[in-house]
């Protein structure tokens, strides 16, 4: 595993959330090499890479986020993830790059 973080979301009519100076990004490190993400990307060894992500959008049963890698030279991959508020979503892009949302568990 390379990032892991918990955050609530709950459901607001959007009339009720005040406006944000600036979107939250959830930002993370790794190094891999870029190959991974496609033939395209010829470097085999190992850069450091910058994921991202953000909230994207929102569909009346999930909130997209959008999902971001990069190295320092160029973008490897940006798409979007549907996160469900009621069940587990699994989206895998590239073999082993996985995320992976889930609802909290009640007590």
């Amino acid at each position: 595993m390379v990032y892991s973080a918990t955050f609530p979301v709950c459901q607001m009519r959007r009339a009720d959330i005040r406006p944000e100076p600036q979107q939250r990004v959830l930002t993370f490190h790794f190094d891999a090499a870029p190959h991974r993400f496609g033939r395209q990307y010829r470097a085999l060894e190992p850069e450091p890479i910058t994921g991202n992500v953000w909230e994207a959008g929102r569909r009346q049963t999930a909130v997209v986020l959008g999902v971001s890698f990069a190295t320092a030279d160029r973008v490897l991959l940006n798409t979007r993830h549907a996160a469900r508020p009621d069940r587990p979503a699994r989206s895998e892009w590239i073999r082993g790059l996985e995320l992976i949302t889930r609802p909290v568990r009640r007590n």
